[in-house]
């Protein structure tokens, strides 16, 4: 459980933080939260790398301080110091109440399909994928590599040019898997 809720903090505090500098609220914030952390995570692991940088959370962290100034000076410059009108009450409290219970009905929905299909939480299933996932993540996590050919090395085959993943999924992964402490079938 804890490292669902590290994952939880990892996926939506920083893009809250993120959303809410460029002066988003409501269930925009809420919705744009996990997109806005992928988004920091994403860019800021190849830019790391390219840096010379490891990807951690602490890199993490400090990316999200940047990108949060960056979206409150955007905002600022934009707004030119006009006070904007106060948003009219567009909903109602039971259409507030109808979006929470239609994201606790997904929630609930996803997390059964998801525990029926991997069978128990504590193995990496052996089909499709999920080996190079979770050998993508360990690996980020061990070494720091960002890049956008990093994770290519664990299905890297002799002299075969690199190999492109988008990896940003990876990257907050690793974040989750090294603050956890708990093993990659656990995190991912």
């Amino acid at each position: 459980m804890l490292s669902v809720s590290i994952a939880i903090v990892v996926i939506a505090a920083p893009g809250l933080v993120i959303g809410l500098a460029a002066g988003l609220r409501g269930w925009v914030l809420a919705g744009m939260a996990p997109l806005l952390s992928y988004a920091a995570g994403g860019l800021t692991g190849p830019w790391a790398a390219a840096a010379g940088l490891s990807f951690t959370p602490l890199t993490y962290a400090v990316s999200t301080v940047v990108f949060a100034a960056i979206a409150f000076g955007v905002r600022r410059w934009t707004v030119r110091h006009r006070r904007p009108a106060p948003d009219p009450g567009l909903w109602a409290r039971r259409g507030h109440l109808a979006v929470l219970a239609g994201l606790l009905f997904a929630t609930a929905t996803g997390t059964a399909a998801a525990l029926l299909g991997l069978g128990r939480i504590g193995a990496l299933p052996q089909g499709f994928d999920a080996v190079y996932h979770g050998n993508a993540v360990r690996y980020i996590a061990a070494t720091g590599d960002g890049s956008l050919f990093g994770t290519g090395h664990v299905n890297w085959y002799g002299d075969a040019a690199p190999v492109f993943y988008p990896n940003a999924y990876h990257l907050l992964a690793a974040v989750t898997y090294r603050l956890g402490g708990v093993s990659i079938p656990e995190t991912l």
